[in-house]
């Protein structure tokens, strides 16, 4: 069905799509799920998921679904000791199983490599870790109706 805005279905493709979309990713983020998964969720179709992802928060489901696995994946580094845990470890638990991607990845977000966030242990004492990332929720900034009543 065309909208006659070159967008099939706009009217899935709207800021409630992301709300549920992004609430679904963020609750299920544990869990092996892909975009099927996510549109059967907020139930519509795979397509207009991407397309509320493109129009409303700049990125993917997938991207956005990366994001809040990295931000897990650095709580749980900063909160473990260098002896009681593994990047690797921590790094499959949230779905990273291409270690050098990840390393990239967590780089690039958090400036400085996961093995120095687990050596600088709770106790954050390296000062590029004292720095709180806010949570990956850029995607809900901006929704009218998302933020705190």
């Amino acid at each position: 069905m065309d909208d006659g805005l070159g967008w099939p279905g706009n009217h899935d493709a709207g800021p409630e799509t992301l709300r549920r979309a992004t609430a679904f990713i963020e609750d299920n983020a544990h869990r092996d799920i892909g975009l099927a998964d996510i549109a059967a969720a907020v139930f519509v179709t795979p397509r207009a998921v991407q397309y509320a992802f493109s129009r409303h928060a700049d990125t993917t489901p997938l991207g956005y679904l990366r994001r809040v696995r990295l931000f897990h994946a650095h709580t749980d580094l900063v909160a473990a000791t260098p002896h009681g845990a593994s990047v690797i470890t921590i790094a499959a638990r949230w779905g990273f199983n291409h270690q050098g991607r990840f390393a990239a990845a967590y780089r690039a977000a958090y400036g400085v490599s996961p093995s120095a966030t687990l050596r600088a242990g709770p106790d954050q004492t390296t000062e590029s870790l004292q720095t709180e990332q806010p949570p990956p929720l850029t995607a809900r900034a901006g929704i009218p109706g998302s933020g705190p009543p």
